[in-house]
């Protein structure tokens, strides 16, 4: 089996008058100084630490990046406080919510959202939600995800939170490593 060599080619010009901008692969040694050009530059999750028992309002407390084995940040990772999630770096940022949540109240639907500002929430907008639930008054788990994508122009103001919607006295967002979780991926420069 051979390896594989990778080489980026900044505008080369042919004698011929034509410009390629891209990549060449060749047998030989992986040259892995390349290979990070091409890689994912940043990527964390989050967690809660507590369960949400029946309040719909902004989740200010309980965070951690999730810890558990085999996984790690990629970079420099978001940071947190008080709910307010910060970008390391301006770009395009893939922002998911997976959300466990237990209900048993009447029909109802239940809702997860990210909130996004570019004042540092002097205002701010719904960017997505994840919207579970349904028409029992049984006691039933829901999972949800949804992701959007979230443009960092500025550090210092543009930044997301999460927050509860419509959760009734007996609906609870399930917290813990496995289940609610809050994912942060730069997919592109802007």
């Amino acid at each position: 089996m051979s390896e594989i060599q990778v080489n980026t080619i900044n505008e080369y010009t042919s004698a011929n008058g034509v410009t390629i901008d891209g990549v060449l692969i060749k047998d030989g040694a992986i040259n892995k100084s390349y290979i990070s050009d091409f890689g994912l530059k940043e990527f964390d999750t989050y967690i809660l630490t507590a369960d949400i028992n029946g309040t719909s309002a902004d989740i200010t407390a309980n965070w951690q990046r999730k810890t558990t084995t085999g996984f790690e940040k990629i970079g420099t990772g978001v940071s947190e406080s008080s709910g307010i999630f910060s970008f390391p770096s301006t770009g395009y940022w893939l922002v998911g919510i997976q959300a466990i949540i237990e209900k048993n109240n009447a029909d109802q639907l239940i809702t997860v959202r990210c909130m996004g500002t570019d004042d540092n929430f002097s205002s701010e907008t719904e960017q997505f939600k994840s919207r579970m639930g349904g028409a029992s008054t049984t006691t039933m788990n829901f999972n949800g995800y949804s992701q959007g994508l979230f443009k960092c122009t500025d550090v210092a103001n543009d930044k997301v939170k999460f927050n509860t919607f419509s959760f009734g006295t007996n609906t609870i967002l399930i917290s813990g490593v496995n289940n609610t979780q809050f994912h942060f991926m730069k997919i592109g420069e802007i």
